[in-house]
């Protein structure tokens, strides 16, 4: 009967720890994006919202106008995306990144194939 009991206290640990890999950051929240380019850096705010691996983001780009971001989160790496218009263009902007121990995102963009830059994103003060 006692090794029934530790059996069944051993599944029930099992049954209720937390498997390694699967609790993912909450990324939720205010954000300052930098985007770097060949004309410097571009920091804005953005807010995130997260659904399980589901990313949404809004936020305000000074002399482009507000921006609607979607992407997705697989442990520590991040992907965003949006289409920006400029003068009559589609342009589809891509991040790339990956989530860093003290809680920032780092990556590269990808501005519709016409050229790349660094970004990082930090978590607004309060």
């Amino acid at each position: 009967m006692r090794a029934l009991g530790v059996v069944m206290a051993a599944v029930a640990f099992l049954v209720t720890a937390p498997a390694e890999g699967v609790a993912q950051t909450d990324l939720s929240g205010m954000w300052t994006l930098t985007i770097q380019s060949p004309d410097g850096d571009n920091p804005f705010a953005i807010t995130i919202v997260q659904d399980g691996e589901t990313l949404t983001a809004k936020g305000e780009i000074p002399e482009l106008g507000e921006i609607e971001m979607t992407g997705s989160i697989d442990g520590t790496e991040v992907h965003f995306e949006w289409d920006l218009y400029i003068e009559g263009m589609e342009i589809s902007i891509v991040l790339m990144g990956t989530i860093a121990d003290d809680g920032t995102m780092s990556g590269t963009a990808d501005f519709g194939g016409f050229g790349e830059g660094a970004w990082t994103a930090k978590r607004a003060e309060s």
